[in-house]
């Protein structure tokens, strides 16, 4: 199964920065686990973090099957619905809180020559919530969205939030702005698209790369006749291969105002 070869290149991906042991030692501090049962704390990392949506959709008999087949851990409904409580919040967290640390040991080696000071990749992930949460509204029900913006350099994550899923990537492109320094690179994708908040990264001395909606008008400006409306899309099909084209000042949309490099 196709399940099963990412059950194991997950367990080998954790193994390889927290082993099996170090997760034992944070379930017992988090009192995960206070005495030897039938689930071990790997196994409910996998379960939790492996199957995406189906943790919150799939019944709690087709889960304990799952774990079955999986790592032969044969447990009841009752039994594993247990597990779903604070405590095992506070294991998970822990544990992403240790691998976040993890991270500093992967660092790309910096180029003295690079055009950027730090690479900012930003995107988000979304569950649903099983049950109603007036907290976390969602598109349909109740959800999360958690947002992180990794700096690929060093290696580091240069923001965490967790928010409804209501809440809009281009809010969550704002929240990062007083953080960006001059020499930075954004990659963002469609979701987080704001020409104000593009402006903004220029003004700083940052650039940016990202998707724009297709539907986004271009122009450029034109001592004799204003500002002529420009296709890229349309200019890219008569370019070479490798050559560029550069439009100086632009503006994006029908605002004056959002004039962009």
């Amino acid at each position: 199964m196709q399940l099963e070869s990412h059950f194991q290149s997950f367990a080998k991906s954790v193994n390889s920065t927290l082993s099996a042991s170090s997760l034992r030692n944070i379930a017992h501090k988090t009192k995960f686990v206070q005495r030897k049962g039938k689930l071990n704390p790997e196994d409910f990392l996998i379960l939790c973090s492996l199957l995406g949506d189906s943790v919150s959709y799939d019944s709690l008999q087709r889960l304990c099957g799952t774990l079955t087949y999986q790592s032969n851990t044969s447990l009841s409904k009752q039994g594993l619905n247990a597990r779903f409580n604070e405590k095992g919040a506070a294991f998970l967290k822990e544990v992403f809180f240790q691998l976040l640390a993890k991270q500093k040991s992967f660092v790309t080696p910096i180029d003295p020559n690079r055009l950027f000071s730090r690479i900012r990749i930003m995107d988000a992930t979304s569950f649903r919530l099983p049950n109603e949460q007036p907290n976390y509204p969602g598109s349909n029900g109740s959800g999360v969205k958690v947002q992180l913006e990794y700096e690929w350099y060093r290696g580091e994550f240069l923001h965490t939030s967790v928010h409804p899923e209501s809440y809009s990537d281009r809010q969550a492109a704002n929240d990062v702005e007083e953080n960006l320094l001059p020499g930075d690179l954004c990659l963002r994708d469609l979701g987080y698209y704001s020409a104000k908040n593009l402006m903004r990264i220029n003004d700083k001395g940052a650039f940016y790369i990202t998707r724009v909606p297709t539907n986004t008008k271009f122009w450029r400006w034109s001592e004799h006749n204003g500002w002529l409306q420009i296709d890229p899309a349309k200019d890219a099909e008569e370019m070479s291969p490798k050559e560029t084209l550069d439009y100086g000042y632009i503006r994006v949309g029908t605002d004056p105002r959002n004039r962009l490099m």
